[in-house]
């Protein structure tokens, strides 16, 4: 049937990606030339039968499924499912190519539907529409990605962007003593240079471990050691260590991992500087390392998910520092191991041999990391 007046037809295509970034001109010629079709639930609306596609298809309500469609006529099994606003099948219009799948209305579904001719005149004239039709899901993440940040911004201090070199964030030159240097003469020059840390570098200027004031409490303190005792005794050998120009999201998830909150940065090995969570998160409201501790040390299950709840704060300031998806999900995946494996920790320290043996599985995006 035809949609009539485009007018209407223009305020739903405004909703969603690319149409509302679409010129005007581009976007009138598309809801000019579109007509509403009506599949009922479970109608087939497009078979690889069928030959070339012929039509695009803009769900205006309901949703259709892709299912694979072999000798035993359509599998039960969806390979995707699309709703409101998403678009099929562009592949296949692109490609002069039947589709891949069976497409079938899974409920009482309405489809915008535009002939090839105009597809194809559309995909020359709008850049906006072409973009989006050739690249897809790459597209929408690009621009869901900004509108997230853009909101994010609103809602979270800023400091520089974690996707800086991490060089970007050094304050000073690193404080470093030798390995034979006595820790009273460590502590001397963290007082005196108002740090958290020192490291022992070798001849070469490499670094050879780290002691911060986290650690003066139970290694130098509560032990006793006297005063004379060598740093090497009582430093965290190998420190953790990132070249100057890695990016600062790096930092953040080997920080997470680690449950640090010193990393040294290197030029070919040598020590050229030391960032902290602090140098990181200066202005973030919930600090990496403060959050990985607050899992791992959770005394009971409220307060491990109290510190869980943190998580989505955390992921909410990193997006408007700009993290992008592949060191924010992998940090996400990273606390929410750490959650899991603490709520087992909890659970079984309550039930003591009450729990049968068990194994514990993660799968999908969680188990890829």
């Amino acid at each position: 049937m035809a949609t009539g007046t485009p007018g209407p037809v223009l305020e739903i295509l405004r909703k969603y990606m690319p149409f509302d970034r679409m010129a005007p001109e581009h976007l009138s010629f598309l809801a000019a030339h579109l007509r509403l079709g009506f599949y009922p639930k479970d109608e087939v609306i497009a078979l690889p039968e069928e030959g070339p596609a012929q039509r695009l298809f803009i769900i205006k309500q309901g949703h259709v499924q892709g299912r694979p469609k072999g000798p035993n006529g359509i599998s039960p099994n969806a390979a995707w499912e699309k709703g409101p606003g998403e678009v099929f099948p562009m592949g296949a219009l692109q490609n002069r190519r039947p589709v891949d799948t069976a497409h079938v209305a899974v409920e009482d579904t309405f489809c915008f539907e535009l002939d090839l001719a105009d597809f194809n005149r559309l995909l020359a004239e709008s850049p906006v529409f072409r973009g989006f039709m050739t690249s897809g899901a790459q597209v929408m993440e690009q621009l869901l990605r900004r509108e997230v940040q853009t909101v994010s911004i609103s809602r979270v201090s800023e400091d520089l962007p974690l996707s800086a070199p991490l060089r970007s964030f050094v304050r000073r030159a690193p404080v470093t003593c030798r390995v034979d240097t006595p820790v009273y003469e460590t502590f001397k020059a963290m007082a005196s240079e108002r740090v958290g840390s020192v490291v022992a570098v070798d001849g070469d200027g490499r670094p050879r471990g780290i002691l911060t004031l986290r650690d003066v409490l139970p290694r130098v303190v509560l032990p006793r050691r006297p005063l004379e005792t060598p740093v090497s005794e009582v430093m965290s050998p190998d420190p953790i260590s990132l070249p100057a120009d890695a990016a600062a999201a790096d930092a953040a998830l080997l920080m997470a991992q680690h449950g640090v909150a010193h990393l040294c940065l290197v030029d070919d090995g040598r020590l050229v500087g030391v960032v902290s969570e602090r140098d990181l998160f200066a202005l973030q409201r919930v600090g990496m390392v403060h959050l990985t501790r607050s899992i791992l040390n959770a005394p009971d299950l409220p307060s491990l998910a109290r510190a869980a709840a943190s998580i989505h704060a955390l992921v909410d300031q990193m997006m408007a520092q700009g993290v992008t998806a592949r060191p924010l999900v992998r940090i996400i995946t990273t606390l929410n191991d750490h959650t899991a494996r603490r709520a087992i920790e909890l659970e079984l320290a309550e039930s003591g041999d009450g729990l049968p043996a068990f194994t514990w599985l993660a799968f999908g995006s969680e188990g890829r990391k």
